[in-house]
């Protein structure tokens, strides 16, 4: 694995965050039209996934699979 200049994927998004314009195009289904999202969407989406994480006792440092 290449080593980033980013310690977390939060840190990534939240430098990419500020350009609202930048961002992917995604789909979850086949055949499903792909959706846009910002990288300023997805940071917020992580927050809120990060808090509800912490809500449920994981701590910094402990690693979780999605």
């Amino acid at each position: 694995m290449t080593p980033t200049r980013y310690p977390t994927l939060l840190a990534a998004l939240a430098d990419r965050a500020g350009v609202d314009e930048h961002g992917y195009h995604h789909s979850t289904r086949e055949g499903q039209e792909p959706e846009f999202v910002s990288f300023a969407a997805l940071h917020r989406r992580v927050g809120r996934v990060a808090a509800a994480l912490q809500e449920c006792g994981v701590k910094k440092g402990e690693r979780v699979g999605l």
